[in-house]
């Protein structure tokens, strides 16, 4: 693969950013496909963490907030949250979800998590940050190969592994509260002792004119380049919804060719679900009902069976025994999606408005 090599004068590119080490003098990028890989963090500064530790939820009481943020996945009976602050140091986290060997990741940059089944051709493989940015996305590579991934798009850029894809698993970005309502047994990844009360990352999020270290144009002036969005694939085919079109609008029904869906949105929390609305031979009619203390159901309308809006799972009916199936998604910003997507469709809602 050919590579050509292009420099940036970055002094100054991370300042006020508290997580990352302050840079001096030139770093060496390499464009890679359509897009430059840049080294953010030399390999010897990355952390690690080769095992993840959980406690239960009665133990991660007395560390998480009520509105932290976490990435949470859920198999069965099983259920895991993982905490973002940390993941912010710890970028890449190698775990299982039952006897599913998994990759968990966030993007701080891009504002993006990706799980994903590591296994390809029946051998499971182990991922590692690689300190770079593709397309102001977090890259990682695995060990066995050195082979570098996307986890944006879920596929090796080069190497012994390119053109290889991963099974992607649905997760959801939400707050800690929000997240042990819906699994009420869910276990917590540990922080190791840190004390967080905030993102390292949070005046980088305040400065909506600067997209990425490097200040990265906006590849899509459809949308602000920070603009929030929920990001999807249907049929192969890349969907935005701008999370101001979920605000006022917190359900509702698209069709992206022939494939009926559902969003849905909870503002406190920052949570945002897509599901098929085909279960079995029927395509489902649902109305939301919210309640007090949180509490949200999806009503069929034809035979009043309900589902937890936040999870899918059945609870009543004739289809109690049926879950929705959760079409895996991603928030992510605008500027980072689009580049990784340019052909996306984005789905608004009349009457919504932007960022300013």
């Amino acid at each position: 693969m050919k590579i050509e090599i292009v420099r940036y004068a970055v002094g100054a590119l991370l300042c006020g950013l508290a997580a990352l080490p302050a840079t001096a003098g030139e770093r060496v990028a390499t464009r890679l496909e359509n897009g430059v890989l840049f080294q953010l963090v030399p390999s010897d500064k990355i952390l690690r963490m080769e095992k993840p530790a959980f406690v239960s939820r009665a133990l991660a009481d007395g560390f998480m907030g009520e509105f932290e943020p976490v990435i949470g996945i859920a198999s069965g009976d099983q259920a895991k949250a993982y905490p973002v602050w940390m993941l912010e140091g710890y970028s890449v986290i190698n775990d299982a979800l039952g006897r599913r060997p998994i990759v968990v990741t966030w993007s701080p940059f891009s504002f993006s998590s990706c799980v994903y089944e590591r296994v390809v051709d029946g051998d499971s493989l182990e991922f590692l940050d690689s300190g770079e940015l593709w397309k102001d996305a977090l890259v990682m590579i695995d060990r066995g190969t050195g082979s570098r991934w996307s986890p944006l798009e879920g596929r090796a850029l080069d190497g012994e592994m390119q053109g290889k894809h991963l099974k992607v698993v649905a997760s959801t970005y939400t707050k800690w509260g929000k997240w042990v309502d819906l699994y009420t047994n869910s276990v917590c990844m540990t922080k190791l002792g840190r004390d967080m009360v905030r993102s390292d990352f949070t005046d980088y999020y305040d400065r909506t004119q600067q997209l990425g270290p490097a200040n990265s144009p906006n590849p899509d002036s459809r949308l602000a380049g920070k603009e929030l969005i929920c990001g999807f694939l249907v049929g192969g085919k890349p969907i935005a919804v701008p999370l101001y079109a979920l605000d006022l609008n917190k359900q509702f029904e698209l069709e992206v060719d022939g494939y009926p869906l559902e969003v849905e949105f909870d503002q406190l929390s920052e949570t945002a679900v897509v599901y098929s609305r085909v279960l079995g031979l029927d395509t489902l009619s649902l109305v939301r009902l919210d309640f007090t203390k949180g509490e949200s159901y999806l009503r069929r309308q034809d035979d009043a069976s309900t589902w937890l809006t936040f999870s899918g799972k059945g609870l009543s009916g004739t289809l109690a025994d049926r879950s929705l199936e959760q079409i895996p998604s991603t928030l992510c910003f605008w500027f980072v999606w689009a580049n990784h997507y340019p052909l996306t469709r984005i789905w608004e809602v009349p009457g919504s408005k932007p960022l300013e």
